[in-house]
């Protein structure tokens, strides 16, 4: 696990949908960075939300042939948005933390077709398939299982392909459960932390099944390893392992980016930013946390935008929702890109990273919840299933991006 050297807190902080009353009375920070400057500072101008409602409302969708459950793999190729697996035993309660064992996922799927609104089955997985780590690669969907069952539920590496709704299983990729990344025409995988012995980044090869180790990258032993691919190359980003929890420094993001074949590294400056999950988007790089280290001081930001072209970091806005370092599942935030916007369900917005602007949606209808699958294109969000109360759900809505 990685060590715990920060709680995060900012814009994508983890509060429950339902409970976001302070969007409407978020604030954004305007700031420019002067181009040597690596951290983004505390404070600036503020100016007011976006107004503009871009969105009309929700559309429930129809009844699917899954049954009830939460946690599914889903993505958008092929015209549809494509959901699989996922578990169907007793969650916990909204709201509450419980141990419990969610069983051995489910295999089935199916894709819905927003054109039509209409929803179709696909074939079985040839194995159990969880929610989270899936990437589309020239019109293919590649799913990482998670593989918490033993021998009975393995981790697999599979392909789907839509068009001929057909499964294979392939070889797994180095390292224990790594992230997968779409590199253009390529799939990527990238250890998460070299907590426990580092293991090499490696890029897929289709035609023969196997993994190429790409070359060691310029920060050193690092956790919260992460990347994304902007344009034509890996933006990578990494925190420096440290001795002990009493370390004099936090342990900040520290920037590298790889060349478009993958050959030749570069180095940049540290961001200044206590932080994971790294989003592109609209041409840039967002952070989504901020942080503070777990002694209660103050953390360098609250999450920032990078731009690449001019190597400019802007803070994201802070409305106040912290998330502890760990944080439970029920605190988990929707959160998903939408042409060239990111939009947090938990808040009901969408953050344009070249303006700096939020501009508000409808609030998904129902109850709080958690575990939903939430998909977008450059102008629809999907969101189905997922927990509402103790119950499973196989509902869901779409919301079509009304024209600006």
């Amino acid at each position: 696990m990685p060590n715990p050297m920060n709680t995060r807190r900012g814009w994508f902080a983890g509060r429950r949908r339902g409970s976001a009353t302070a969007a409407a009375t978020a604030v954004l920070v305007v700031l420019t960075v002067g181009a040597c400057a690596t951290t983004p500072p505390a404070g600036g101008e503020v100016a007011p939300v976006a107004s503009v409602q871009v969105a009309a409302a929700w559309e429930a969708l129809p009844d699917s042939p899954l049954s009830p459950r939460n946690g599914t793999a889903g993505q958008w190729v092929d015209g549809a948005f494509i959901v699989v697996g996922g578990y169907d035993t007793n969650p916990c309660p909204v709201g509450v933390t419980c141990d419990m064992d969610p069983g051995i996922p489910l295999r089935d799927g199916a894709r819905f077709d927003p054109a039509t609104g209409e929803w179709t089955s696909i074939a079985d997985a040839p194995v159990p398939v969880s929610g989270g780590k899936s990437v589309v690669v020239a019109g293919l969907i590649y799913f990482l299982t998670v593989g918490t069952g033993g021998q009975a539920n393995p981790a697999e590496f599979l392909r789907y392909d839509p068009l001929a709704d057909v499964w294979s299983e392939l070889a797994l990729p180095p390292g224990y459960w790594p992230q997968l990344v779409a590199a253009g025409e390529r799939v990527i995988a990238v250890q998460n932390t070299d907590e426990n012995g580092e293991s090499p980044d490696a890029v897929f090869s289709p035609t023969d099944n196997s993994w190429r180790p790409l070359p060691a990258d310029p920060l050193g032993p690092s956790f919260d390893r992460q990347a994304v691919w902007l344009g034509d190359r890996l933006f990578f980003s990494a925190r420096k392992l440290l001795a002990s929890l009493g370390a004099d420094e936090p342990s900040v993001a520290r920037i590298a980016t790889l060349s478009s074949d993958l050959t030749e590294w570069t180095q940049l400056a540290d961001s200044g930013i206590v932080h994971d999950s790294p989003i592109a988007v609209g041409g840039r790089v967002v952070f989504p946390y901020g942080g503070e280290v777990m002694d209660g001081t103050p953390g360098i930001s609250f999450g920032g935008v990078f731009n690449p072209e001019n190597g400019l970091w802007t803070p994201l806005p802070d409305v106040g929702s912290p998330l502890a370092f760990g944080g439970s599942v029920f605190d988990a935030v929707g959160h998903v890109v939408v042409g060239d916007r990111l939009f947090n369900m938990e808040l009901s917005q969408l953050f344009d990273p070249a303006s700096g602007e939020l501009s508000p949606v409808p609030p998904l209808p129902g109850a709080p919840g958690y575990g939903q699958t939430v998909l977008a294109t450059d102008s629809i969000i999907f969101v189905w299933g997922g927990v509402e109360g103790a119950t499973n759900l196989n509902t869901g809505h779409i919301l079509r991006m009304a024209d600006n």
